[in-house]
């Protein structure tokens, strides 16, 4: 409805999507492609980071999965957290990954948001 009204519709998602996931490349690729039949005009997908004083910090603190105090890190770039088989590595493919199929899927609009990604 709000795509018909012109409201522009942003996903901004958070990654890895699934700290369990035992194939976290076959776990993009599912995430992807359900992504892609959601009414989005774009996508952004960030790394999850738990942010000092917020439940989702207390959580992984407490769990003992926070990997680096160097809050230089805390900027959704970069993998803070131990998440299972997700490295920073998988999470930078899954990132590009999302954005490049997302786009690419959406025609000439797509098309155009690439090129000035990747410029």
């Amino acid at each position: 409805i709000a795509a018909e009204c012109g409201i522009v519709n942003r996903g901004l998602l958070m990654i890895p999507t699934n700290l369990d996931a035992q194939e976290p490349v076959q776990d993009v690729l599912a995430y992807t492609e359900a992504l892609i039949q959601f009414n989005l005009h774009y996508v952004k997908p960030n790394i999850t980071t738990p942010y000092p004083g917020t439940p989702l910090y207390d959580r992984f603190k407490m769990a003992g999965k926070i990997t680096s105090s160097n809050w230089r890190l805390y900027d959704t770039n970069h993998l803070v957290i131990e998440a299972g088989k997700w490295t920073q590595e998988i999470v930078d493919w899954a990132r590009h990954y999302i954005v490049k199929t997302f786009y690419e899927s959406r025609g000439e609009h797509g098309r155009k948001v690439l090129e000035r990604l990747f410029q």
